[in-house]
C-alpha cells in the first residue's frame, strides 16, 4: 500500500496504555492492543496494524542498493541456511598456521608489512609523501587530531581469495563497510546475488547478505556458499536501525534521493504498524549470525556506532583488516599501511557516514536529546527486554553481551530524554 497522509500526534514519545507492554510468545515480542497515550491533556491513539503509513509487502521489489546492482527484495519460507557453513572445525584466531595480520610475522604481509598488491604504487607514494613532510616536531602523534589526508584511494581488483560474509540487518549502513573493505583490501566484493560473477569464481573478499531478513535474492538459496567460513556482523541498535530501514524504505517507494527528508508522521504510522514484526526480525538476525559462527570463533562484531566514530573508526578498521588476513594470506598481503588508516578512514566511513554520526559534537548531542524519530515510552520499554533476552542467550560471548549492554544504555539515556521532555 501507498503512504497515506497522517496527522502528526502532538506528543510522538507519550507512554503507552496497558495493552502496549510486553509480551513473551513462542514466535518472539508481540505487543498487544493499541498504544493509547495521554500526555498533557491531549489524548492519541497509536494503533497497531491500522492500515495507516506504509505496509512492507514482501512481495514488492525493493532496491537493495549494494555494488550497484538492483537487488530484488524477497522473502522465503525455505529453512535452509548456508551449505557447508559449519564444516571447517579450527576456530578463527586458533593454531595450524602463522597468522599474517597487522606487521604481519613469519613472512605474511599485513599491515606495515612488505608486500604490496600487484599494480598499486602506495610504497613510492609513500615515500614522495615523506619527503614532503614537515620535520618532527616532538609532539606526540594524535589519531583523528593530526590530519593527514595524503593516502590514495585505490580501484578494487579481482583476486583469488577467500571470502568471508559481511552481514546486517537492512538499514545498519552496510554499504559504507563494503565500500570500505574495498579500499582497506584492494579486493573487490560480492553480493546475496552474485551478479557480478565474483562469488563463483572466488575473487572476492567479502560478500554481502541481510539473510535472514527478507531482503535476499532468489539466487541465495542456490548458490554454494560452502567456502565461507567466517563473518563479519555489521549490528546497530534498533533505536536507529528500525528508522533508518523505514527510511530506505520510504526513499525508494517515492524515488526520492539517499538524502531526502523523511516526514515523522509517515515514521510514526509505519512504526505503529511495523514495531513489533520489525524488532522480532532484529532480534532473529542477530541471534541467528551469533548462533552459526559466533560460538566457533568465526564472527567479528563490528558495531555500527564504533564503526562510525571518529575516535573509534581507524581502530575498528584495523581490526577488520586483522579479521579478514587471519582468514587469507593474500588478503592480508594486501592491507593498506597501518599508517593509512586514519586517513583512510576519513576517505571512506567518515564521508559517508551520517554527520551526526561522524562528526563529534552532533554525535555527543545526538545521544544525548529524544531520537529525531522517535520511539514510545513502552516501546523502547519493550526494546530493552528484547535486547536483554538476546544477551543473556548469548553471555558467553563477551563481544555480542558488551554491546547490548551498551545499546541499553542508549536506551535509557533516550528514554530519559523523552521523559524530561514529557514532564516539561
Amino acid at each position: 500500500r501507498k503512504l497515506q497522509s497522517v496527522a502528526p500526534p502532538q506528543s510522538l514519545w507519550s507512554t503507552g496504555g496497558n495493552n502496549g507492554g510486553y509480551v513473551n510468545t513462542q514466535n518472539g515480542f508481540g505487543g498487544g492492543g493499541a498504544f493509547a497515550t495521554e500526555a498533557r491533556g491531549s489524548t492519541e491513539m497509536f494503533e497497531n496494524g491500522s492500515g495507516n503509513g506504509f505496509t512492507q509487502n514482501n512481495n514488492n521489489n525493493n532496491n537493495n542498493n549494494n555494488n550497484n546492482n538492483n537487488v530484488g527484495s524477497f522473502e522465503s519460507n525455505t529453512s535452509n541456511g548456508f551449505g557447508g557453513m559449519q564444516e571447517q572445525k579450527q576456530g578463527f584466531g586458533q593454531s595450524g598456521g602463522s597468522s599474517p595480520g597487522f606487521n604481519g610475522n613469519n613472512g605474511n604481509s599485513g599491515f606495515g608489512g612488505n608486500s604490496v598488491a600487484a599494480g598499486n604504487s602506495a610504497t613510492q607514494q609513500e615515500g614522495q609523501l615523506q619527503q614532503q613532510k614537515p620535520p618532527d616536531s616532538g609532539e606526540p602523534e594524535q589519531l583523528m587530531e593530526t590530519v593527514d589526508d595524503t593516502c590514495t584511494l585505490r580501484d578494487a581488483r579481482e583476486v583469488e581469495v577467500a571470502p568471508s560474509w559481511t552481514a546486517a540487518f537492512p538499514g545498519s549502513g552496510i554499504k559504507i563497510l563494503w565500500q570500505s573493505i574495498e579500499q582497506l583490501t584492494g579486493i573487490t566484493t560480492s553480493d546475496d546475488n552474485d551478479s557480478n560473477g565474483r562469488l563463483k569464481k572466488g575473487t572476492c573478499v567479502t560478500v554481502k547478505t541481510h539473510y535472514p531478513s527478507p531482503h535476499v535474492s532468489p539466487k541465495f538459496f542456490y548458490m554454494d556458499t560452502s567456502n565461507l567460513h567466517y563473518a563479519i556482523l555489521l549490528m546497530r541498535n534498533p533505536l536507529m536501525v528500525l528508522p533508518s530501514y523505514f527510511k530506505f524504505l520510504y526513499r525508494f517507494e517515492f524515488n526520492n534521493g539517499p538524502d531526502a527528508e523523511v516526514p515523522i508522521d509517515k515514521w510514526v504510522a509505519w512504526r505503529n504498524e511495523n514495531y513489533v514484526e520489525q524488532l522480532n526480525k532484529w532480534v532473529e538476525h542477530t541471534q541467528w549470525w551469533v548462533k552459526n559462527y559466533g560460538a566457533q570463533g568465526k564472527l567479528m562484531i563490528l558495531p555500527f556506532e564504533h564503526f562510525t566514530d571518529p575516535e573509534k573508526g581507524p581502530e575498528t578498521l584495523k581490526q577488520i583488516g586483522i579479521f579478514l588476513g587471519q582468514v587469507d594470506q593474500t588478503t592480508a598481503a594486501n592491507l593498506v599501511p597501518e599508517k593509512d588508516l586514519p586517513c583512510l578512514w576519513r576517505k571512506t566511513v567518515g564521508t559517508s557516514a551520517p554527520p551526526e554520526f561522524a562528526d563529534p559534537k552532533m554525535r555527543k548531542k545526538l545521544l544525548s536529546q529524544p531520537p529525531k524519530y522517535p520511539f514510545t515510552l513502552d516501546q523502547m520499554d519493550q526494546m530493552m527486554q528484547a535486547i536483554k533476552l538476546v544477551k543473556k542467550e548469548f553471555d558467553s560471548v563477551p563481544q555480542v553481551s558488551d554491546l547490548l549492554n551498551e545499546y541499553n544504555r542508549q536506551i535509557t539515556t533516550a528514554k530519559r530524554a523523552v521523559q524530561k521532555l514529557l514532564d516539561a
